[in-house]
């Protein structure tokens, strides 16, 4: 009688989908916090690369010092960057993190949840305007996508290779169908 009971129950859990545990999936978020969050960011810097829109090529100068912003781009008018905005001529744009966060990898606030599939981990930070999440492939930031609700756009930064001496050489910014690529060459301290 048991193993009438048995048989049909073990060929149901059989042939049910398997579910990793998510400890087993999910690295530590400390251990995601101290590489993201707590990063030493340079307060003076300059940083020397290449703007790319389209088929356009343009180099940059883009510098902090004092908490003053400059961004120089050849063949383009006025450019201005704060901490939490970037603006062009009368337009300006909200930035996810401030752009030297951006640079350098602080791209975590310490406050996000956590929740992983597969092999990639999800970090969201839901904030006044926008949610935030950072998409992590293993321990290896990849993808920041924002969301505004209110007007149901979203963007993407795509974080490109991690250079030793801890900034990203390529970020990509995706809004609607815009596209720019920073390529960073050199950095000064």
């Amino acid at each position: 009688m048991i193993i009438l009971i048995l048989i049909p129950l073990l060929v149901v859990l059989s042939c049910a989908p398997k579910v990793k545990e998510v400890g087993k999936v999910c690295p530590s978020p400390n251990k995601l916090f101290s590489l993201y969050a707590h990063r030493n960011v340079p307060s003076n810097f300059k940083v020397y690369g290449e703007l790319k829109y389209g088929p356009l090529r343009l180099p940059f100068m883009f510098a902090k010092s004092e908490e003053e912003y400059t961004l120089r781009v050849a063949k383009v008018g006025k450019l201005e960057v704060f901490e939490d905005r970037f603006c062009l001529k009368d337009k300006c744009y909200l930035l996810p993190a401030p752009p030297e966060n951006l640079i350098f990898g602080k791209i975590l606030t310490g406050d996000e949840t956590l929740s992983c599939k597969e092999n990639l981990v999800y970090l969201t930070h839901k904030g006044e305007v926008y949610t935030r999440t950072v998409v992590l492939e293993g321990r290896k930031a990849k993808e920041m996508i924002i969301y505004n609700p209110r007007k149901n756009r979203t963007a993407k930064v795509i974080f490109g290779k991690e250079d030793p001496k801890g900034f990203f050489r390529r970020i990509q910014l995706y809004s609607e169908d815009n596209e720019l690529i920073i390529d960073i060459e050199e950095v000064s301290l």
